[in-house]
């Protein structure tokens, strides 16, 4: 809703891109606020927005997930989580998919008044409807803030108890017939 689509990046999100860049190789990304297709959302230094493909991935190369379409069967699992506030299922879920780190964009430019349908129309009926709704959330979560750039961009990290990597051995086995 009234904004313009040639944008000037904002100095400090190349610094998210950055010190993203520079995380380990494994572990995931989940991007929030979450969308319905796959997009990206970012208010640009001018006023401006980019609405397209993850930055993240392009740019910084890790795995980011931004909507709940990218995350397939587990996708309706993850809203229904978001809904009930169910904080354990969120955090399983994450687990599952092999996300480590939790990407924030706090700015409200890029939700709610400029955006009012796409890029989350259906996100909306799940996830919290404010940008102060989406930090309480994170707040609940039990995560790990990493680091706060330009006080907008949060990255945030799961616990190792939470976290399964690509590659670990058991600390136990079971065995049962």
């Amino acid at each position: 809703k009234d904004i313009r689509s040639h944008i000037k990046m904002d100095p400090a999100y190349e610094e998210v891109l950055g010190l993203i860049r520079s995380l380990p190789v494994d572990g995931k990304i989940l991007s929030l606020p979450l969308n319905d297709h796959g997009y990206q959302v970012l208010k640009g230094e001018n006023d401006a927005a980019y609405v397209g493909p993850s930055t993240i991935t392009y740019l910084a190369a890790k795995n980011e997930f931004t909507s709940n379409a990218e995350l397939g069967d587990f996708g309706q699992s993850l809203l229904t989580a978001v809904r009930a506030r169910n904080y354990p299922m969120f955090r399983n879920i994450l687990s599952v998919l092999n996300i480590k780190y939790i990407f924030y964009n706090e700015d409200p430019y890029i939700y709610l008044n400029n955006f009012p349908g796409f890029p989350y129309t259906e996100v909306r009926n799940f996830s919290p409807d404010t940008q102060e709704g989406y930090k309480e959330f994170i707040k609940n979560l039990g995560v790990k803030e990493i680091k706060t750039i330009s006080g907008k961009y949060h990255i945030y990290e799961l616990d190792d108890a939470s976290y399964v990597p690509h590659i670990y051995t058991a600390e136990n086995i079971a065995y049962w017939n």
